[in-house]
């Protein structure tokens, strides 16, 4: 008797997996930004990479930032690096502290763009606004680059998507 509720507790977890990813899809078909951000993260854990992006790439397009900031993730491990700059641009003007963060450290660092500390002190500041205890300190400390040496002061062009 036990084996069998174990056993039927383990095919409703499955069945309500499937069934909240099959909600996602149909209100991502629907236009719900955060359905296809969503129903992207479960491609992603089924290691679904390509048809992930996709519904990732509808979410951002939907301008659910969460969407365009998975989309500069992925760009970045994929050394796509001035591509995931335009996604986190993206994510940070809909106001996703992170972006503006993972934006920031990207220019200060030249990721994709050329290095620039004052460039990248807007994209600190407005993460800062936003909650991100980093991009606050990064604000306080505009030196914090430290070990990486010298970085221009000059300004560094990030594209629209």
């Amino acid at each position: 008797m036990r084996k069998s509720f174990f056993f039927s507790a383990l095919i409703l977890l499955a069945a309500t997996g499937t069934h909240a990813q099959d909600v996602n899809t149909q209100s991502c078909e629907k236009g719900n930004g955060q359905a296809c951000y969503l129903a992207a993260i479960e491609m992603h854990k089924a290691k679904n990479f390509g048809r992930g992006a996709d519904l990732a790439q509808k979410a951002c397009d939907l301008n659910y930032a969460q969407g365009c900031f998975y989309l500069g993730f992925n760009n970045q491990n994929g050394s796509k690096y001035s591509q995931c700059n335009v996604f986190y641009k993206k994510a940070c003007d809909l106001n996703l502290g992170v972006g503006c963060l993972a934006l920031a450290n990207n220019v200060r660092l030249g990721i994709g763009v050329n290095p620039s500390l004052q460039a990248a002190m807007p994209f600190y500041q407005k993460a800062c606004e936003l909650g991100e205890p980093l991009g606050c300190s990064h604000v306080k400390n505009p030196g914090f680059e430290g070990h990486m040496g010298h970085l221009s002061g000059g300004k560094s062009e990030i594209s629209k998507h």
